[in-house]
């Protein structure tokens, strides 16, 4: 357990702007930003197809790619 601190409230909402993803997805890529770790997802959703690029970037992974 993380508490969302200062940096990830504001991560998350840059996120959010940048990626245009759902607002908890945003949070769980910031928190694994802060904690040097990889967010991962079950899937891929429809909204988080565009951005796959910046989330490769991001070491984003999902359940069916490992």
């Amino acid at each position: 357990m993380i508490d969302i601190d200062d940096f990830i409230s504001m991560r998350a909402g840059e996120l959010k702007k940048a990626l245009h993803i759902a607002l908890p997805d945003c949070y769980v890529i910031a928190t694994a930003e802060k904690v040097d770790a990889i967010p991962l997802f079950k899937k891929i959703e429809k909204e988080m197809k565009p951005a796959s690029e910046i989330q490769k970037k991001l070491r984003v992974k999902f359940l069916d790619q490992i």
